[in-house]
């Protein structure tokens, strides 16, 4: 039979050597690693079927994941940012998925299925984003390049990852353990606006440059993109961190000053710290001093309420300390001290 157990990578491999209609036809498969032999034949015959029935022009050939995941990195990869590290991480994640995807665009729903169960080790959201960008691709070969007659990807299942996220780090220490310590102004002055802006520090401050500063009377405000009527957004600059502007545009890439704020969260002690978790820090700081969860999405850009959902549990911390301080003598004791006709 064509199917055979391949010892060297210790699973069933497909393999198809025929001539149809006086034109040879050659293919071969290394099957997943979690297939029986029952599986395997069972495929065997199947794939047989179809190879014999596009051989004879009873049956079109099924496009492939991988050919839906070259157009996207050929025609849409190059549109994105030049600046942004996106294009790089996307064509790095996707090549993770590389054992997986040389099957045809019907059994997109069965890779996820077993990439997520046959990489146990993996965090659920590592596997998520792979399998996004995955999505993305076929998605992309779909509408742009007509690969499929329909989206292939509405049966895709992601696996389920809590997005709850609480980073208590008060913003003096923040601003004391990290920013001041970091010795390159350039670098100082990227990660200030970073979270002085509560934005994204590579897709929105790292492209920025003079013309994108605004003052308006005593306000100073940040174009960090588009929305999407086409009117530019603008952020409001803190006091604090209105002397990064003077460092615009910043002459140095991503990778440069990334490499300098891991030496300074090691010398904190904190090799855990992420530039991104600047962002949950201001969303705890807000929501611990009576914002509100659009107050969070209004300060983080999030375009979704549903992204801002993930601090509802610090939001419900803080609510339920309000409450349970009813009665207590410390209020009472903030009651009296009100000068008469104070607002309560």
């Amino acid at each position: 039979m064509p199917v055979y157990y391949d010892k060297t990578k210790q699973r069933w491999r497909f393999t198809f050597n025929r001539v149809i209609a006086g034109q040879r036809t050659r293919a071969t498969k290394l099957l997943p690693a979690a297939w029986s032999r029952t599986k395997a034949e069972a495929y065997d015959r199947a794939e047989t079927s179809r190879l014999y029935a596009i051989a004879a022009g009873l049956e079109r050939p099924e496009p492939s994941i991988a050919r839906a995941v070259e157009l996207y990195l050929d025609h849409r990869l190059p549109k994105l940012r030049a600046k942004s590290h996106r294009p790089k991480r996307i064509t790095q994640e996707l090549a993770h998925l590389a054992g997986y995807i040389d099957r045809p665009m019907s059994e997109l729903s069965a890779v996820c299925r077993e990439y997520a169960e046959e990489n146990p080790e993996l965090a659920p959201a590592t596997i998520r984003n792979r399998l996004a960008y995955l999505r993305a691709a076929c998605r992309y070969a779909w509408r742009k390049h007509k690969l499929t007659p329909h989206d292939p990807t509405g049966q895709m299942e992601l696996p389920l990852v809590s997005n709850a996220r609480d980073v208590r780090m008060p913003v003096a220490d923040y601003e004391r353990k990290i920013l001041r310590k970091i010795a390159d102004l350039e670098t100082r002055a990227l990660f200030t606006l970073t979270f002085y802006t509560g934005s994204r520090w590579a897709s929105e401050i790292l492209p920025r440059d003079p013309e994108d500063v605004h003052r308006v009377g005593d306000k100073v405000l940040l174009q960090v993109g588009m929305t999407k009527n086409g009117s530019p957004r603008l952020v409001p600059v803190h006091p604090k961190a209105r002397w990064a502007l003077e460092h615009l545009p910043f002459e140095h890439g991503a990778r440069y000053h990334y490499d300098r704020f891991k030496k300074v969260r090691k010398a904190a002690g904190m090799p855990g710290l992420w530039i991104h978790d600047g962002r949950h820090i201001v969303a705890t700081d807000i929501i611990l001093n009576g914002g509100t969860l659009p107050d969070v999405a209004a300060a983080l850009h999030h375009k979704s309420l549903l992204s801002s959902e993930r601090y509802s549990h610090i939001l419900t911390e803080h609510v339920e300390r309000v409450l349970f301080g009813i009665g207590s003598r410390k209020m009472h004791t903030r009651a009296r001290k009100r000068r008469p006709g104070q607002a309560a």
